[in-house]
């Protein structure tokens, strides 16, 4: 099983929520993932504060291939991204 890197961001002004899909970032364990972002975290925070600076919140989560898949068919669905 193949485990993905997401991105939850707040923003600010709006409060909408967002999820930023890292398909270059696959990992092959849970672990693995954990601890990339244990390690990388603020690296990764300050990447995308850096293009999206209007960020209140942002959270790291790593989900497997098939949770993935569903969240985004569900975001497609509510027309919350392309």
């Amino acid at each position: 099983m193949k485990w993905f890197l997401l991105a939850f961001i707040v923003y600010a002004e709006t409060g909408r929520m967002d999820v930023k899909f890292n398909t270059a970032l696959r990992f092959d364990k849970l672990d693995e993932c954990q601890i990339y972002v244990k390690e990388t975290k603020p690296m990764l925070e300050k990447g995308i504060r850096r293009s999206l600076p209007e960020i209140k919140e942002l959270f790291f989560r790593c989900v497997s291939g098939e949770q993935a898949q569903e969240l985004r068919e569900k975001m497609l669905e509510k027309g919350l991204t392309k």
